[in-house]
């Protein structure tokens, strides 16, 4: 379960930095959940009440299956990437195997010497 995740931060703004919005952002990078990331000055008056309901602080952090929120929220951050590395490890366990893995059969090329 992939899901699609949109960051909105602060613009950047060297008067008013947004610590959790860096903290947000690195913390999915590190983890290899990709996000959009967006500035706030992006987002339509309906999008802008939308997050104050969500809190007032930045980031506003918008996901498929995990809802959304605003703000430093480490709990919901760890769960997604629970959420994310699981749905890798079993992506890849039901993936047909490589040439790598194949076990070699009696008489097939691969096992054959010249």
């Amino acid at each position: 379960m992939i899901e699609h995740i949109e960051l909105w931060v602060q613009d950047e703004d060297p008067e008013e930095p947004c610590p959790n919005c860096d903290m947000v952002d690195r913390y999915f990078a590190n983890a290899d959940i990709p996000v959009t990331k967006r500035g706030l000055s992006e987002a339509s008056e309906e999008q802008r009440s939308y997050f104050r309901t969500l809190g007032l602080s930045a980031p506003a952090v918008l996901t498929e299956h995990h809802g959304d929120w605003a703000g430093l929220r480490p709990d919901k951050m760890r769960q997604v990437k629970k959420d994310h590395l699981s749905s890798r490890a079993t992506a890849s366990s039901t993936s047909p195997p490589s040439a790598q893995q194949m076990p070699l059969v009696a008489g097939s090329p691969s096992s054959v010497s010249m």
